[in-house]
């Protein structure tokens, strides 16, 4: 019975105004920093952009931390098939360049953006579909950091919706299972990216 109280508390609080996924968030606790850089359309060169924001910091919060470029809105969630076909559409052939710079000095840049979606757009109102750049593997943002810049360029000309930083705490892990506790020489995992 208590598990169907949380469960009830999101659906309640979705069906008002409120943003599903902050219901989400403030169940589980979760935080997220969200600032959007660009919030218009704006086209992507050769020539480097640098971004900062002046408003409000951009905070590393946890492992999911991405840049991302906001491409279309009004594109309902969809077959896997369609969702990517839309994705290679929007992104034409254009290969994206993304550093950061973070408040501590040091550089990094991310990885070539993959395909997002959300109901609630950071950007533009609803069914935004975005490409997010996080960091490539075994290399990890120091949570509690702030991105003091973002240089962004694309080979070839991409027209975007707009621009935005997310950052998210990671969620709790669960306690471990008495019955199947590890002995100390197990290997640890250090992170959830693979390949």
């Amino acid at each position: 019975m208590h598990r169907v109280f949380p469960i009830a508390l999101i659906v309640s609080l979705a069906g008002c105004d409120m943003n599903f996924e902050k219901a989400v968030d403030l169940i589980t606790g979760r935080e997220a920093n969200v600032v959007v850089l660009v919030d218009k359309p704006t086209q992507l060169g050769p020539a480097p952009r640098t971004l900062a924001s002046r408003e409000q910091p951009m905070k590393v919060l946890g492992e999911w931390s991405s840049l991302c470029l906001s491409l279309r809105g009004a594109v309902p969630l969809q077959d896997s098939k369609v969702m990517d076909q839309i994705f290679a559409e929007a992104m034409g052939k254009a290969k994206v360049k993304i550093e950061l710079t973070l408040s501590n000095g040091t550089r990094v840049g991310l990885r070539q953006p993959l395909q997002a979606w959300s109901l609630r757009g950071k950007v533009v109102e609803q069914d935004e579909l975005s490409a997010c750049a996080g960091t490539p593997c075994r290399v990890e943002l120091p949570v509690g950091v702030q991105v003091s810049k973002v240089d962004i360029s694309s080979d070839l000309p991409l027209s975007v919706q707009g621009i935005y930083w997310q950052s998210e705490t990671d969620l709790p892990k669960p306690p471990p299972d008495p019955k199947n506790v590890a002995s100390s020489s197990s290997p640890k995992a250090s992170s959830s990216c693979t390949s």
